[in-house]
């Protein structure tokens, strides 16, 4: 656990003074000290298990997204190859229409 994560929670200890009598006869008081270190160890690992998970979850989602993207983008590909056909003088040119409606119709024409 990091001395920053202490400090930022930093809580004194308790101490509570208990005493002990049975029939009337004292014996004496039990010392209850707490010791927040202990529930800070439980709550930092806590933080860093939820952390580590969120970054798995957010890193599968991220490379979900991406290609997803790179998916949706590949029909550029053609259409880039086709226009430098076009560029270099090629005449009789024609692009494989692929992906989104949108897509298939500027590839046909």
């Amino acid at each position: 656990m990091p001395g920053w994560f202490v400090d930022l929670i930093h809580t004194p200890p308790k101490r509570v003074i208990v005493p002990v009598s049975i029939r009337g006869v004292s014996y004496g008081n039990i010392a209850i000290i707490s010791n927040p270190v202990d529930e800070l160890e439980e709550i930092w690992s806590d933080v860093s298990w939820l952390a580590f998970v969120s970054l798995l979850v957010t890193s599968a989602m991220l490379a979900v997204v991406l290609l997803l993207v790179r998916l949706s983008l590949q029909p550029f590909e053609g259409l880039k190859r086709g226009l430098a056909d076009l560029e270099a003088g090629r005449s009789n040119v024609s692009v494989e229409p692929r992906g989104a409606t949108e897509f298939r119709d500027i590839l046909r024409r």
